[in-house]
């Protein structure tokens, strides 16, 4: 998990430079927004067009994150089972649903059953083989909608211990001015609306303008610290979970 956490650093760091930025745009609206100079001395002006963009854009920066963080730990799951060397009746369940979930094609439902009957034989081939095994992790209802549900869900399914802690919870939900229940019954939360924002921008449901009017600075510095709170309790039960190998199935 190194390449994914290095990973997380850059991305980390590419979201808090645009912080930054935005940052002391709204800052500076107190006064008037901030004109740019280049160095002939031509000003341009920015409106406060520019700056709803600007705002908006966070959610896609974010979005991104959270997406190559559970993508690429997907990734390196696959390389530490491929290079196991077993057969797949060594591994975990979780994992021998993925191999047959995705051998099978059961996602796909434009998968002829011959198709699938076919890929099944092929299966059967190399049901013994200790090559590297040709393996497929679904990410289930996540796909382009991950959020902290989606992502605890996707966890429980290959067995992750991942625990969320009641500080985490409050802030997701704080972040998303919405009140803390300590029944945690499914309500919206601050992460949520990164996928739900992103997903109206992506379809063209809304305009960068109208993204994030209601959210204030401190709203949106606040929603990224939960986030990269949140990311990193999954990171870190995923390396957990690599480094004692829950993947395989559990000796007797």
């Amino acid at each position: 998990m190194n390449s994914v956490k290095s990973m997380m650093e850059s991305r980390e760091e590419e979201i808090n430079l645009y912080m930054d930025l935005l940052k002391y745009i709204h800052d500076s609206t107190q006064h008037g927004l901030p004109a740019l100079q280049n160095r002939n001395g031509v000003e341009y002006q920015l409106e406060n067009t520019h700056l709803h963009i600007l705002t908006a854009s966070i959610y896609m920066l974010l979005y991104n994150y959270i997406e190559a963080v559970v993508t690429q730990s997907l990734n390196t799951l696959i390389c530490y089972i491929q290079n196991e060397r077993m057969p797949i009746t060594q591994f975990s369940e979780p994992i021998q649903k993925e191999w047959l979930i995705g051998g099978l094609n059961l996602n796909d439902a434009k998968a002829s059953v011959e198709t699938r009957l076919g890929n099944g034989l092929k299966m059967l081939k190399h049901f013994g083989d200790t090559q590297k095994i040709d393996i497929k992790i679904s990410k289930g209802g996540g796909g382009g909608n991950f959020n902290d549900d989606e992502i605890f869900k996707l966890a429980k399914k290959l067995q992750v211990n991942m625990c969320i802690d009641d500080e985490t919870h409050r802030q997701l939900r704080q972040a998303g001015n919405i009140t803390y229940e300590s029944t945690r019954k499914f309500q919206d939360t601050c992460m949520k609306e990164i996928t739900r924002e992103r997903n109206k921008l992506a379809h063209g449901e809304i305009t960068f303008q109208e993204c994030g009017r209601n959210r204030t600075i401190s709203d949106l510095m606040a929603i990224k610290a939960t986030t990269f709170r949140y990311m990193h309790l999954f990171t870190d039960a995923f390396t957990e979970y690599l480094m004692q190998k829950k993947y395989l199935k559990p000796t007797v």
